[in-house]
């Protein structure tokens, strides 16, 4: 009874913790889906602040290569490729990328760089560089890319008051929505102005070794609110270029991929194989609970009396069924005297012992033979 009793609370409990795991795995799975444990303008962002519809966009179109970058930029080959970094750090960014987007550029690719919204400035105008927005090496990094980071204050932005449009420098252009104080100052002569917000620069382009970067000073134009309410198109087209290969990367950003178990299982379809280790270590759990072989029926259930499990009942019923009452007695005492026969401490009592037994009554009880026999023995003399 206990073991069934055991078993039905062990199945019990693995169905409360499927239950439980299969909820979990709901609620991650809805996280995920609408991307919002991803940082803004992240490819992987469904909700207004990601930019997935963008790249599903991308990835709907023929002959193009379009990848979520979680790895390292490699800059062998990068010809006709064009790589996104959205949703910058804007002074960060530029220091960190002489390690691998300025190679990436000088060894031809395109990259697209878009800050993040800025806020406007309480006071007199700064230099964003010297804000705590960006104060790291902000010189070094400056004077690398040839261009100022400048920030509106509150009061520019409400005297000038141009609303939320920037304009292209080009004929033909839409405007395009700006939703940061940002923009480039101090411009070098190799960029070349695309866009204007209030009358200061927000999109810059300009050749650097043998590719091309573009900086925009927001970059809500590729966010999925953007693609639904003002999607700028012909503008977007005009940043990507003619690419073979376009790059969402995600590194900057702080997303990055690290080989796991359950990565290995999907990339190799081996949900069958994992499902099947699970099953044997449930088969294996259940086999030790309970036993296959059926149990003998409880001789309290059938009416008998039991006899005991311990040893020492089970040696008594032996007694009781190989040596009859009357000769108890005798056998005990020959089994004590086989025991004690060459211990010399025992040879004084063994002679009170047989002194004892030849006045001793043997129709008596064997329990009252037993206790004087016990008592002469444990006489001291």
């Amino acid at each position: 009874m206990a073991s069934k009793r055991n078993g039905a609370l062990l199945l019990v409990g693995a169905l409360l913790a499927g239950l439980l795991g299969a909820g979990l795995y709901q609620l991650f799975a809805l996280r995920f889906d609408s991307g919002d444990m991803y940082p803004p303008y992240s490819s992987f962002r469904a909700d207004p602040q990601g930019a997935k519809i963008f790249y599903q966009s991308l990835v709907a179109l023929p002959d193009v290569e379009v990848v979520q970058q979680l790895k390292p930029m490699e800059t062998n080959d990068v010809s006709g490729t064009t790589a996104l970094f959205l949703g910058c750090n804007s002074q960060s960014f530029l220091d960190d990328a002489e390690e691998e987007v300025v190679p990436f550029i000088e060894s031809g690719g395109r990259a697209v760089v878009a800050f993040r919204p800025v806020e406007p400035r309480i006071g007199k105008r700064q230099p964003a560089s010297s804000t705590n927005e960006c104060s790291s090496c902000a010189t070094n990094a400056c004077d690398e890319w040839s261009v100022e980071l400048e920030q509106y204050t509150r009061k520019e932005l409400k005297e000038l008051d141009q609303g939320i449009y920037a304009f292209s420098e080009t004929d033909g252009m839409y405007p395009i929505q700006c939703h940061s104080a940002l923009w480039f100052g101090e411009l070098g002569e190799e960029w070349n102005v695309l866009y204007r917000y209030l009358e200061n620069p927000v999109v810059i382009e300009r050749q650097w070794g043998e590719g091309t970067v573009v900086l925009l000073a927001d970059s809500f134009i590729f966010c999925n609110e953007a693609m639904v309410t003002d999607r700028s198109t012909d503008f977007l087209v005009r940043l990507l270029g003619s690419p073979k290969r376009i790059l969402f990367d995600e590194m900057h950003l702080g997303v990055s991929s690290q080989e796991g178990v359950m990565m290995l299982v999907n990339r190799y379809r081996m949900q069958g194989v994992l499902f099947a280790l699970l099953l044997l270590a449930g088969l294996f759990v259940w086999q030790r609970s309970s036993s296959f072989i059926p149990r003998h029926e409880d001789d309290s259930d059938s009416g008998n009396i039991g006899t005991g499990v311990r040893s020492l009942d089970g040696f008594t019923n032996l007694l009781m069924r190989h040596i009859p009452q009357k000769k108890l007695m005798e056998a005990m005492i020959q089994e004590w005297k086989a025991t004690f026969r060459r211990t010399p401490s025992m040879q004084g009592r063994m002679q009170r012992l047989e002194s004892e037994l030849k006045g001793i009554d043997k129709s008596k009880h064997p329990v009252e033979i037993h206790n004087r026999l016990t008592k002469v023995l444990n006489e001291r003399k």
